[in-house]
């Protein structure tokens, strides 16, 4: 089986998101797929390094992170938030100084 090429790029963390991310599920990196499992309440992530770039990076784990939110795991629909991961965090919101 040939091997298969793993972008590398060095990773520049977002404080901003890096902050939030302290109050999220456990996240592991590493892995060849990101995914969110419910019964355990962890987030599974490729390296960082391995995203074409930072914004990407972050889209695919926000999504996750968005899993951990829903009341219910099994429908994902009209669930409310049944965790405040900014709790705590001073985000600043667009248009505010």
């Amino acid at each position: 089986m040939p091997e298969v090429a793993v972008p590398q790029r060095e990773h520049e963390p977002l404080e901003i998101a890096e902050r939030i991310l302290t109050n999220m599920p456990d996240i592991g990196y590493g892995r060849t797929l990101a995914s969110y499992s419910p019964s355990m309440d962890t987030i599974s992530m490729p390296c960082p390094e391995w995203f074409e770039s930072r914004e990407e990076f972050y889209g695919a784990l926000w999504h996750e992170c968005a899993h951990g939110t829903e009341e219910s795991h099994s429908s994902g629909l009209d669930c409310p938030p049944s965790r405040n991961y900014l709790q705590g965090i001073d985000v600043p919101l667009a248009g505010q100084p």
